[in-house]
């Protein structure tokens, strides 16, 4: 049977209990037999196909593939334990990187640096004593402004430590003018390669290269290895299934005040266990407080609940307090019809595309065809626990949610029955910009702020502010 249906026939399935205590936490099934076509073994393919299916791919800078470079996706592709490993982990935090090169239009294929330098492993930890993704030595760290103390090392932190790893990527770009030099910098240091260049008097990698150290050297193949893997390992039978959807659907929400990992289970209604995981960068069982504030990671379904609880306001008092019950998530499948990206489905869906490319792993990363099923996911809540803040004794009542469908547009195909569940709130990008000091009191009078925040968080609180508001009396117009 061929893969693609496979995994279609699967998904088709609704989800059930036995499966899901079958595969416990984040789950990744990995399959190595070759169907009958479209997958090739890695036995059956020479050194001269991966060279050219790797030339034809486009890649960001020309480079001829060498004996390293074969002897790398020999490796990837043959390690299926690590390869499982890492395409688990690549799930979760592979779309807080894309969407962080597509917003700055930087090559997406220096996503795949984060196999070659940790295997996309947030605590990895090097020798030398890099740590995180992107494996950032502690004095560079404090350089591009991640926090690194005996309670948070940013270093760890997925979002924080992608944006400070991209920016001085993007400098190095600029200092040299090559990705290739650029990414030599990256490994070796810019004295390093500056001694190079001056050595071999000139800026042609090729020609400096010699001049660098073996490890250095090999770091351009490697790097190439990690990209051809990232984009043919479908091609290769090596697929991942997600069904933890608590570790993908996730989203980040900016912190200031001293909150404990159990005072946010509590609120969002997200297990610690899923926090701790979600959120490596804290070594206590703590997010301290910070005038700039920490990013929090928790499951959208969880972000809604800390962004939306107290966001029905009279007077500048909160008047309730509420919770969405979680109930489960519901698998459905968009029917494509036409060409479309993954952005342009996902808007349909309102729906974050990069995070919906992962739950899709069948699909190339060329994106989907006309007649391919799209599985995307959707939490259904039971309804709300209210009561009233100013009442202390008051307790939480049950309020059941509306009756509404998933939105879905003409041609969609619904494998798991006609769920009813509420949809009360939209999917909010998180918007991944430098950080600016502004003078929240002056520009934004009727949001609770304090100084040192960022223009882009305090744009999105009011946004978020605004929105909530508007979907919370939606929420309850008709009960």
């Amino acid at each position: 049977m061929d893969i693609r249906k496979f995994i279609k026939l699967i998904n088709v399935v609704p989800l059930r209990k036995s499966l899901v205590a079958l595969t416990t936490g984040f789950s990744l099934v990995v399959f190595s037999t070759a169907p009958l076509h479209s997958i090739e073994s890695v036995a059956d393919l020479s050194e001269d196909f991966i060279s050219s299916r790797f030339m034809e791919m486009g890649f960001m800078f020309e480079a001829e593939p060498n004996a390293h470079f074969h002897r790398r996706v020999r490796s990837l592709l043959t390690h299926n334990a690590h390869s499982a490993a890492m395409l688990n982990r690549m799930a979760v935090y592979m779309p807080f990187i894309e969407a962080e090169l597509n917003e700055r239009g930087l090559p997406e294929e220096l996503k795949y640096l984060t196999i070659t330098e940790s295997g996309v492993n947030p605590v990895a930890r090097s020798r030398a004593g890099a740590v995180g993704l992107w494996q950032i030595m502690l004095g560079t760290a404090r350089h591009l402004g991640l926090r690194v103390n005996r309670v948070v090392d940013e270093r760890r932190d997925p979002v924080a430590a992608t944006t400070a790893a991209i920016d001085y990527l993007e400098s190095l770009y600029e200092k040299y003018g090559d990705w290739k030099l650029a990414l030599a910098a990256y490994n070796a240091g810019p004295g390093r390669v500056d001694q190079a260049v001056r050595r071999a008097n000139s800026n042609d990698f090729e020609q400096v290269k010699r001049f660098l150290p073996l490890e250095t050297r090999n770091y351009i193949p490697s790097f190439m290895a990690s990209a051809y893997f990232g984009s043919f390992h479908q091609l290769h039978g090596i697929i991942g299934e997600v069904y933890d959807f608590d570790l993908v659907l996730t989203d980040v929400v900016r912190v200031y005040d001293q909150m404990s990992f159990n005072e946010i289970a509590k609120i969002s209604g997200v297990d610690v266990s899923v926090i701790r995981k979600l959120n490596p960068m804290f070594l206590a069982t703590y997010v301290p407080a910070s005038r700039q504030g920490y990013n929090l990671i928790l499951p959208r379904r969880g972000v809604a609940q800390m962004e939306s609880r107290m966001s029905i306001k009279e007077g500048g008092e909160y008047l309730v307090d509420r919770k969405r019950v979680f109930e489960e998530y519901i698998e459905s499948f968009y029917l494509v019809e036409r060409e479309m990206s993954w952005i342009d489905i996902a808007n349909l869906l309102y729906l974050n595309p990069y995070q919906l490319a992962y739950l899709n792993p069948s699909i190339p990363a060329s994106g989907p065809v006309a007649g391919d099923q799209i599985r995307y996911v959707i939490p259904r809540f039971a309804g709300f626990l209210v009561k009233a803040v100013e009442d202390a004794e008051s307790e939480f009542i049950r309020i059941e949610a509306l009756k509404t469908l998933p939105y879905h547009k003409p041609g969609a195909v619904y494998s798991s029955g006609d769920y009813e569940f509420q949809l009360a709130f939209l999917d909010l990008q998180h918007e991944n910009s430098k950080f600016r000091k502004s003078n929240p009191k002056k520009e934004f009078p009727d949001i609770e702020t304090s100084r040192g925040q960022s223009r882009r968080d305090l744009d999105r609180l009011k946004r978020i502010t605004d929105q909530r508001i508007r979907a919370g009396s939606a929420a309850f117009r008709g009960e």
